[in-house]
């Protein structure tokens, strides 16, 4: 509790230098009340894990980076999920009384899901060293020990799939829906499930009262309700949102996560969403004017999986009222920033604070 607050009222002091929360750099304490914080759970929260592997006395060990070594020994890791956190030794164990499978062993990355079966968790095993002929057969070994894991092995240049590099997950949220959501192996997801749907139920919150403002600045005219989502990955936050907003275009340069959105949209029955796959500043250079897309630009954008004989997307243009950007750590490239600045309305999800006030005041 005490590291949240630290780390809470460093943004909150951060973002009042910005005026954002109407008081002064002084007053911190004050801007910390305006936060919205979504808790996690202390234990069996993560569903994305990631250790080194060394030894340590001569025993296999996972470690945990410290002061850029790793060194940290973490065999036990209670902030695993369920699933995870049962497997996680008997794989160590395994691993270790099995040469072909611990020679040459750097890391072993861990992808679960909430509901915590061990057959739905994905083991990649990473090796400095090339994989030898002898692996797969050793990695079938490996499953039988992991009551049906998931196994990879994964050196330079060469991947070995045992059976599928994903997870599927079915994640509650606040407002009673469900989402199925693929997740992939090597690919971004949120790592905390339960703060990934407090965060979902956040957002919609924040969408309903755009759509409320609208409605009352609209005067009982009819009004469009538009999201353009940049950075969207596997569409984690595009089938949350999607049900606040009439038409959602999407923009995401890596295809593997292109396809795990385009899956998680048709899982979820969701029509109203469109996914392209194309670098941010190609999108925005090529084609937005303003917070318009036209129909004919979004025809000729490479990877368009959408409904292009729906009515929904007939038309010469596209209004956006709203638009949500989900960034890597560095923040927003120039011309994703320049774009952002044209709209009203702006959802960022941040996991730099740093970056995301760097980017709040190129727009004041």
């Amino acid at each position: 509790e005490d590291i949240l607050k630290t780390k809470i009222l460093k943004i909150a002091e951060t973002f009042s230098k910005l005026g954002i929360f109407g008081c002064e750099p002084e007053s911190a304490e004050k801007a910390y009340e305006r936060f919205d914080i979504l808790r996690s759970p202390v234990r069996n929260c993560r569903a994305r894990c990631r250790f080194a592997v060394g030894k340590v006395d001569g025993m296999l060990h996972y470690l945990l980076y410290e002061s850029g070594a790793a060194t940290l020994i973490a065999d036990d890791f209670p902030e695993a999920c369920e699933g995870i956190y049962r497997i996680m030794m008997p794989c160590l164990n395994a691993i270790s009384e099995n040469f072909t499978l611990s020679d040459g062993l750097k890391a072993i990355h861990f992808l679960g899901t909430l509901r915590g079966n061990p057959e739905e968790i994905v083991v990649t095993l990473i090796y400095e060293t090339p994989l030898p002929s002898e692996w797969q057969e050793q990695g079938q070994w490996l499953r039988s020990k992991l009551m049906g894991a998931q196994v990879i092995g994964r050196s330079k240049g060469k991947s070995i799939v045992l059976e599928r590099d994903f997870v599927e997950e079915v994640l509650p949220l606040p407002d009673a829906r469900f989402l199925s959501l693929r997740h992939i192996e090597g690919s971004f997801s949120n790592p905390n499930p339960t703060v990934n749907a407090a965060a979902l139920g956040w957002l919609c919150e924040r969408a309903d009262e755009i759509a409320a403002f609208k409605a009352s600045a609209a005067a009982g005219e009819s009004q469009e309700h538009n999201l353009l989502e940049m950075y969207c990955g596997g569409g984690n936050h595009t089938c949350g949102l999607s049900a606040r907003f009439k038409r959602v275009v999407a923009v995401e340069r890596d295809s593997r996560l292109c396809a795990a959105a385009e899956h998680n949209l048709a899982a979820n029955g969701i029509t109203n969403a469109r996914v392209f796959a194309c670098p941010s500043e190609r999108f925005c250079s090529a084609v937005l004017r303003q917070r318009q897309v036209k129909m004919n630009d979004l025809r000729h954008i490479p990877g368009d999986q959408g409904h292009t004989s729906s009515e929904l997307w007939q038309g010469d243009w596209i209004d956006f009222d709203c638009v949500l950007v989900d960034p890597p750590r560095a923040g927003l490239d120039d011309s994703v920033r320049r774009m952002v600045g044209n709209f009203d309305h702006i959802l960022y999800v941040s996991c730099c604070p740093d970056n995301l006030v760097r980017d709040m005041e190129s727009w004041k």
